[in-house]
């Protein structure tokens, strides 16, 4: 449930805007229980309940004849301008529909109004993102990364502008003033933040319906003819297991990729015999990777029903509220989907509190997972690449572990101690080494998160506030994760006292309170479980 926004303001509508809402409305688009804009704390704006919203409501309603789609873009009066250089307008081109709705966008602003769609489009504002940000700004992040990939996607931008000037020069309907980089700019970044896309048969704006803003919420959108099937609520109502679906990020070193396979190259430099027990066991761990991206992909909401994407002029695209409930005073919102904050600051320009999606990165060589000689033998093997491993704030990350696991591997340990937790003299060594690497990855912020905690709570401007957000979430993952790691560390401690693994967990969570206890159980459950699983079958 979302209750009531002390402090929010209901801001005054400006005569532009109460154009546009006439506009709507006589276009068929209906606004249900909601009021905007609205100023909430610490400063941004977004969309207010006028009254209680109940799971399954309709908050946004926008009819097929009201949708600014790819389609109807590519049908207008540029049709034979995207005729004509076909080439560069590609059906095959990932990038089509952005570039024949850019195309649009800009000819029907430059149209004024004469434009069907000239209160929509001149309501339209500039967006702000990573981009945008002054060095000073972006190095409140206290992440190179995000940096650099924020300026090589500008850098892709201002290339793909590059491509498509020299083209609409070319056609000659198109004013050098319609072609500079900032209307480029504008167009581009509506399509990335306002438009809707996987279920919907074209990229389509949805007036009216951009007014909400993003939480992890099971308010969603549907394109269809009367209320949402319930496969379509299914999207949004289960969160699934917090993996994001970010875009890969740029790095300046490229990410190499890790197996089961590579693993053991590394810890058995001679190699391995076919049909060994290493080489089944490595098989099976591959296998049993790849029906779990399967298992993931099948639950995942990635595959609309072909119905919903045949577009008729019956259907109407909707916001509906899911299974949870918006108190008269709170902030209404949708889900943009489910990314991180990084993904988020990067294309929106803002980062959330408690973000289930997020997760710190863990960037390294192998050769920081082994201790001694062998970390030079590995540096050598591996020739110093760089993995990437995603560490979430209610799980331990299963790769990380695997990594470090084998590669410390041993004759000396069982052999399905390679790929899973079984000797807990290994996980006790692992653990070690995961601390060690997360701990240095805390030390190496400019800032500790008590400090980050303090300067938040002070009046800031938006970038910066959602900067310090952006750091101290990340910390806080990590933080959890040590904490978790102590836990399990202590718990292995306890088991090789004799204790059984029941009676380890009873005495570790002595004098634990109950909501910490929970929260431990949560993000270890999997890990013992597995553990638990070979010491009950050996």
């Amino acid at each position: 449930m979302y209750n009531q926004v002390p402090m929010a303001e209901v801001l005054p509508k400006s005569p532009e805007f109460e154009r546009y809402m006439k506009w709507a409305l006589e276009n068929g688009i209906i606004l249900n229980k909601v009021i905007y804009p609205v100023r909430f704390p610490p400063g941004y704006i977004g969309t207010m309940a006028t009254e209680r919203i109940n799971p399954g409501d309709v908050i946004v309603s926008v009819p097929n004849s009201a949708l600014f789609t790819s389609k109807i873009a590519e049908k207008s009066d540029l049709y034979e301008l995207f005729q004509e250089y076909d080439d560069f307008f590609d059906e095959d081109d990932a990038h089509y529909e952005d570039l024949i709705l850019v195309t649009y966008l800009i000819w029907e602003k430059s149209l004024g109004e004469r434009s069907k769609w000239y209160h929509f489009i001149v309501h339209q504002p500039k967006s702000d993102t990573l981009q945008d940000w002054s060095i000073e700004e972006l190095q409140q992040l206290q992440d190179p990364d995000a940096v650099y990939d924020a300026k090589q996607q500008m850098a892709f931008t201002l290339k793909l502008w590059g491509g498509w000037k020299k083209v609409i020069l070319k056609s000659k309907l198109f004013s050098p003033t319609m072609v500079e980089f900032s209307e480029f700019l504008w167009a581009y970044r509506l399509l990335s933040t306002r438009s809707f896309g996987k279920f919907c048969p074209y990229t389509t704006f949805a007036p009216m319906a951009e007014f909400l803003n993003h939480n992890n919420t099971c308010t969603y959108y549907y394109y269809g003819t009367t209320e949402a099937s319930l496969e379509s609520a299914k999207r949004y109502v289960n969160f699934s297991n917090g993996e994001d679906h970010d875009d890969d990020m740029v790095f300046k070193k490229s990410i190499s990729k890790i197996t089961c396979k590579k693993l053991v190259q590394l810890t058995c430099p001679g190699g391995i015999k076919q049909n060994s027990e290493m080489y089944k066991l490595v098989v099976e761990s591959e296998s049993l990777d790849n029906e779990e991206k399967k298992l993931d992909e099948e639950k995942d909401y990635g595959k609309p029903d072909p119905e919903i994407l045949r577009e008729t002029n019956e259907k109407k695209l909707s916001i509906i509220a899911g299974n949870e409930t918006y108190e008269e005073g709170s902030e209404v919102y949708m889900s943009y989907g489910r990314y991180s904050n990084r993904m988020l600051l990067a294309t929106y320009g803002f980062s959330l509190k408690d973000n289930i999606y997020n997760f710190a990165r863990i960037k390294t060589s192998l050769d920081k997972f082994v201790v001694g000689e062998k970390a030079y033998e590995i540096k050598s093997l591996d020739n110093n690449k760089v993995y990437l491993f995603k560490l979430k704030s209610n799980t331990l990350c299963k790769e990380i572990f695997r990594a470090v696991r084998a590669l410390n591997w041993t004759n000396n340990y069982p052999i399905n101690a390679c790929f899973s937790p079984a000797s807990v003299d290994l996980e006790m060594k692992v653990i070690e080494i995961i601390l060690n690497v997360i701990n240095e990855q805390i030390d190496s912020f400019p800032t500790k998160i008590e400090e980050d905690l303090k300067i938040v709570e002070n009046q800031l401007p938006l970038r910066h506030y959602f900067a310090i957000v952006y750091r101290i979430e990340i910390k806080k993952i990590l933080h959890k994760q040590v904490r978790y790691l102590l836990a399990a560390y202590k718990i292995f401690e306890i088991i090789k006292e004799g204790k059984s693994i029941d009676q380890a967990f009873e005495v570790f969570f002595q004098g634990i309170e109950e909501r910490e206890k929970n929260e431990i159980n949560e993000a270890l459950g999997i890990y013992f479980r597995t553990f638990r699983i070979y010491h009950e079958n050996n």
